[in-house]
């Protein structure tokens, strides 16, 4: 009997030393994203690795679909996968890390006697506008010898035609240029139609997808994925010419713009390679009958010009992302710690990858937010108030760019309401929310209003002057005065976590009121009209004492849902964190501390539930309500939670800002520039929220008015 324990626990012990070597990888890897920016500009280039290995499984569109991007490396005459599933069952180089910063994704890879750094870096740097604008993602390699010996080594990358299409019955055609020093490999559908498909999950069908690399330093063709990796395979060359008998459907044989940097005899000093990868859409969005450029065409004529550009200024570029990165991290993890750092890093890109950028007819930027994977809508308002965080931090602009939009058509003849509408149509077609099915359930009244107002405070408070507001003065003291008389007690409506269904006396939502009248009172401070002022700063905080006195459990523990809600029931008073952030300090102060307290006996495995109906949460109210108390335990508990929903959750899509708090799955939304939110943080800092948007690169704010093509529009009624 004890030789075969004996013998059971040698086979159990030889079992754990099987694993150690899969432990040590697991560890290396560090933080695992549910997935991993790769391209990413806007709602039709949005490329990611859903998988916690890059060559595990094919990269995808963030709607799911695929969309693959591919890398092989040969190494003395073997090859082996970097990115992509391929079908060929090539060995891949084993993966020795990740890490996500802000601008970059960066992946290390080693084998065979050599080391492979791979990145994917978006130059969305926002204290240059110019370059902010670029629709680009680089792919690079670095490259070295890692046991003293000389290897030869060819790269393989490819871009698939899925990128340029809604489905893959589509027909697409191709061309291949040199421009000067650059090779342009472009793929694009057959028919552009362009700006005509709207939706949530769809991908666009219309406009150009480039891959451009320095003609001297690679190979170049667009042929069929699985010819082109073939040829690589066997020899180290691509097909010779290109692919003939255009055009072809996409799953006809999947054209694919693939390169070849040959480079050579590789010791230990690294070689770099560079790909880039851009989207040109030709047009940006519809915006009421007329349609607008993408915002880079304010400095460039064509998308060849960016890409000449940006392939010379290649090391200019990297440095200043590196230094965006390194100032962005260090900052956020001194405001908030090393884990909200790391979520910081992963929602920047896809904040600001939820998002269309078009120029208005004075070459102004306009953005046009997409509500990814919840219904497509264009232009949300409570959308554009949780991203509203990273551009106040960044850049006040491009947040006013958000803004205007709405402002313009909530002032022309097409709105005829006293509150703010709730979007402008469906992604890309902004023409207003008259489009949609008109009915008064589907608007937000309370909600929209009252973020109107808190945004149009915040760009003012951190710009220390009241232009922009004082541009929709009439438009704002006419929302107000709708709070005045709805907000304190809100009827039967939804708010911004409509998932929910509609009520009325919605706690959160008088919050949003109060603050939101309050921000009122400060605008008309900084306009010099202090009887205005006093007025409304008097109702807002009368409204705080009475709210945070009838709404206040038997117990004295918590405050709940709503005015008429049972007992045992509470919500995240998420909208309080403007009372700090905007000097408003309306609430008694034991208001916060009260709530805080008792939210700590709500948390479960993966975070704080959004209320008391269900176990379901949001990524960026949960950082909202987190930094009511920055820089405490209790910040930290609530941050770690979200940390660890991102780090374990076996849903594997973008940031998920909805999702269940008992087991980590999604709920539903992901993907959303709603992320953006979770900068909120770094606005608590007043030090250092100066200091990034000192760095902006500003604009000359003279929007143009709304299209004249606005006209032949009906009203929504």
């Amino acid at each position: 009997m004890f030789d075969k324990l004996i013998l059971i626990a040698s086979i159990l012990l030889l079992f754990v030393i099987a694993l150690i070597p899969h432990l040590s990888t697991t560890t290396k890897m560090g933080f695992r994203p549910p997935a991993v920016p790769l391209l990413v500009y806007d709602p039709y280039l949005s490329i990611w690795s859903n998988g916690t290995y890059l060559a595990n499984q094919s990269t995808r569109a963030w709607r799911g679909k695929i969309a693959n991007l591919t890398s092989l490396i040969k190494i003395d005459g073997r090859t082996y996968r970097l990115m992509g599933k391929q079908t060929n069952n090539l060995s891949t180089l084993e993966q020795k890390s990740l890490t996500v910063f802000p601008l970059r994704s960066v992946y290390v890879f080693e084998g065979h006697g050599i080391s492979v750094t791979m990145t994917f870096f978006a130059p969305r740097v926002p204290s240059n506008l110019k370059i902010f604008s670029w629709p680009i993602t680089y792919i690079v390699w670095n490259i070295y010898s890692t046991d003293d010996h000389i290897h030869r080594v060819k790269i393989y990358y490819s871009t698939s035609s899925q990128l340029a299409v809604n489905t893959f019955d589509e027909k697409v055609d191709w061309e291949r240029k040199i421009d000067g020093s650059v090779l342009d490999l472009k793929i694009g559908t057959v028919d552009q139609p362009i700006l005509g498909l709207a939706g949530d999950k769809v991908g666009i069908d219309w406009g150009y997808i480039h891959t451009a690399v320095f003609a001297n330093q690679a190979d170049g063709v667009i042929g069929k994925s699985q010819v082109c990796q073939e040829r690589f395979i066997s020899n180290g060359t691509l097909p010779e010419g290109l692919l003939c008998n255009q055009p072809v459907m996409v799953k006809n044989g999947e054209p694919v713009e693939a390169i070849i940097f040959n480079l050579g005899k590789v010791g230990n000093q690294s070689i770099t390679r560079y790909a880039i990868v851009a989207l040109d859409e030709q047009y940006a969005v519809d915006y009421f009958g007329t349609w607008l450029r993408p915002y880079w065409m304010h400095w460039y004529s064509n998308i060849r010009e960016i890409l000449m550009d940006a392939a010379q200024r290649y090391n200019n570029v990297y440095d200043m992302a590196v230094k965006f990165d390194n100032q962005l991290m260090e900052n956020c993890t001194k405001v908030g710690g090393e884990r909200y750092a790391q979520i910081c890093a992963l929602a920047y890109r896809q904040s600001i990858a939820a998002i269309g950028m078009a120029e208005d007819s004075k070459g102004n930027p306009l953005l046009f937010t997409k509500e990814n994977s919840s219904n497509g809508d264009i232009s949300t308002v409570d959308v554009i108030y949780p991203t509203s965080p990273v551009f106040l931090l960044f850049n006040p602009d491009l947040l006013k760019g958000s803004l205007v939009p709405v402002l313009d058509y909530a002032e022309s003849s097409l709105w005829h309401k006293d509150f703010t509408p709730h979007d402008l149509g469906t992604y890309p077609k902004a023409k207003g929310y008259f489009r949609k099915l008109g009915e008064i359930g589907l608007q937000m009244p309370v909600e929209e209003t009252g973020n109107m107002i808190i945004m149009m405070d915040a760009i003012a408070h951190i710009e220390g002057n009241v232009e922009f507001a004082s541009k929709y003065w009439l438009l704002l003291t006419k929302w107000v005065k709708y709070l005045l008389q709805n907000g304190f007690d809100p009827g039967n409506q939804l708010c911004t976590d409509d998932f929910a269904g509609p009520m009325p006396h919605n706690a959160n939502l008088s919050v949003k009121s109060i603050e939101a009248i309050g921000a009122y009172a400060q605008l008309c401070q900084m306009r010099g009209d202090e009887q205005d002022a006093e007025k409304y700063m008097n109702i807002a905080k009368e409204w705080a004492i009475k709210w945070s006195k009838i709404d206040l459990s038997n117990d004295g523990t918590h405050y709940l849902l709503g005015f008429d809600s049972s007992q045992d029931s509470w919500s995240q008073k998420y909208n309080m964190v403007w009372d700090e952030i905007l000097d408003l300090n309306l609430f008694p102060e034991d208001a916060v501390k009260r709530e805080t307290r008792f939210y700590l006996t709500k948390l479960q495995k993966f975070g704080l539930p959004l209320d008391s109906r269900k176990l379901y949460t949001k990524t960026d109210w949960t950082i909202w309500t987190a930094s009511l108390r920055p820089n405490t335990p209790y910040f930290h508990k609530l941050v770690d939670l979200v940390y660890k929903f991102l780090d374990e959750t076996p849903s594997r899509v973008p940031l998920s800002d909805f999702y269940w708090t008992q087991h980590g799955k999604t709920a539903g939304m992901f993907a959303r520039s709603v992320v953006g939110a979770a900068f909120i943080t770094m606005l608590t800092d007043k030090t250092t929220w100066n200091k990034w948007v000192s760095m902006s690169d500003r604009i000359n704010e003279d929007w143009a008015p709304l299209p004249n093509s606005y006209i032949l529009f009906e009203p929504f009624e």
